[in-house]
C-alpha cells in the first residue's frame, strides 16, 4: 500500500468506480452530489482515528464529539452548501468509559444547537481502536461549488487564520519548533474548528465563487487538489498568508519565511480556500461574518509557483501538506 500513496489509492478507486447513473458526481470533491429533483444532496464522510487524528488521553471527549462533526460539515460549506443530517458511526474500545461516551455525546449536542441537524442512523461496533466515522447529509445554497471550476486569473482567498491547527497538534505532540506566546489558543483552534457556513452563504449572496475546498491537508496540498480538477495552475504568495504572528516568538533556529511554509503545509485547518473573479471587499466580508477572509494568489493557465517577499521558492523542496501514507 506504502508505493501507491495516499491519493494513488483514490485515484485508482475512481478510475474503477465511475458512477452508474446519471445525476450523480462521485469523488473527486469535497462531497458527492446527487442531482435529484433540483435538491443538490451533498453528502460527505469522513473518520477519525486514536492516535492518528487525535489523543483520546490528551483530547477533551465534548470537544471531539464537536470536532468530528464540525470536520464534516466543513466539507458541506467548501461544497456552497448547508447540513441537514448526519449518520453516526463509532467503533468502541475497551479502554473507554461511560464518562467520555457521555461527554462525546454532549459535544455532538453543542454543535447541532449551531448547525441544526438531525442524527438519522449509524453504527456502534467493538474496536481495538477507537474511531469515529461521521456521513453528513447537506444542500447546497445554490448551485454546488465544485474544485474543477477555477478559472485563469481567478483570484486565491482563504478564511481566517492558516497553520494555527497545525500549531496546536504539534503542541500535543511535543513537536513544535518555534514558541507559542498563547498555548491555549493554540490548542482551541486545533480541537474546535469552527465550519464556514454563514461566511460561504453571505459569499454566494454577493460574489461568483468559481471553486473551493476546505484545508484539512494543508494549504498548498488542498490548491493543488483545485488546480489538478481544474487543470489550471497558481501563484501563492506565502507572505500573504494570515497567520497569528502576534501569539508566536520567532529565533534564528526558525526564520519568518520557516515559519509561513509551515503555516502552508499545515492539515486539518479546516478553512476554506476558493477562487473568484470578483474582487472581494474583505472588510465587509469581516463586519458581516464575523471571519477573515485574505487574498494570497491567483490561478494561472498552468505551473506551480510559491513565493516569498517576490522570490520564488523551489518547488521540489517546498514541504505541501499531510499525507497519511
Amino acid at each position: 500500500m506504502v508505493f501507491v500513496g495516499e491519493f494513488g489509492l483514490i485515484n485508482l478507486i475512481r478510475k474503477k468506480f465511475k458512477p452508474l447513473r446519471k445525476g450523480v458526481l462521485g469523488i473527486g470533491d469535497d462531497s458527492a452530489i446527487l442531482y435529484k429533483d433540483n435538491s443538490n444532496l451533498l453528502i460527505t464522510t469522513d473518520a477519525l482515528v486514536d492516535g492518528v487524528h487525535f489523543l483520546s488521553r490528551k483530547i477533551d471527549f465534548i470537544d471531539l464529539g464537536y470536532k468530528s462533526i464540525a470536520v464534516n460539515f466543513s466539507d458541506i460549506a467548501a461544497m456552497g452548501g448547508y447540513p441537514l443530517f448526519v449518520l453516526l458511526t463509532i467503533g468502541i474500545s475497551d479502554k473507554l468509559s461511560l464518562n467520555q461516551i457521555e461527554n462525546f455525546l454532549k459535544g455532538i449536542e453543542l454543535i447541532r444547537k449551531v448547525y441544526p441537524f438531525d442524527i438519522i442512523g449509524g453504527d456502534t461496533v467493538r474496536s481495538d481502536t477507537f474511531f469515529i466515522s461521521i456521513t453528513a447529509i447537506g444542500k447546497a445554497y445554490k448551485k454546488p461549488i465544485l474544485r474543477s471550476g477555477a478559472k485563469a486569473g481567478d483570484r486565491i482567498y482563504v478564511s481566517g487564520k492558516i497553520g494555527d491547527s497545525g500549531i496546536g497538534l504539534d503542541i500535543v505532540h511535543n513537536k513544535l519548533k518555534f514558541k507559542v506566546l498563547d498555548r491555549g489558543y493554540f490548542l482551541r483552534r486545533h480541537y474546535k474548528p469552527e465550519p464556514r457556513i454563514k461566511l460561504i452563504s453571505y459569499l454566494l449572496s454577493k460574489y461568483v465563487i468559481n471553486s473551493c475546498i476546505d484545508i484539512s491537508d494543508g494549504l498548498i496540498a488542498d490548491l493543488l487538489h483545485i488546480c489538478e480538477e481544474s487543470k489550471k495552475g497558481f501563484n501563492l504568495k506565502l507572505d500573504r498568508l494570515p497567520v497569528s504572528l502576534e501569539k508566536i516568538k520567532i529565533d534564528k533556529n526558525f526564520s519568518m519565511e520557516d515559519f509561513y511554509e509551515y503555516a502552508a503545509s499545515c492539515g486539518e485547518d479546516y478553512e476554506l480556500i476558493f477562487t473568484s473573479p470578483s474582487v472581494i471587499d474583505c472588510e465587509d466580508v469581516f463586519k458581516k461574518t464575523g471571519v477573515l477572509v485574505s487574498l494570497v494568489g491567483e490561478i494561472t493557465k498552468s505551473g506551480y509557483s510559491v513565493f516569498y517577499n517576490s522570490r520564488r521558492k523551489d518547488w521540489k523542496s517546498l514541504k505541501k501538506g499531510f499525507v497519511h501514507f
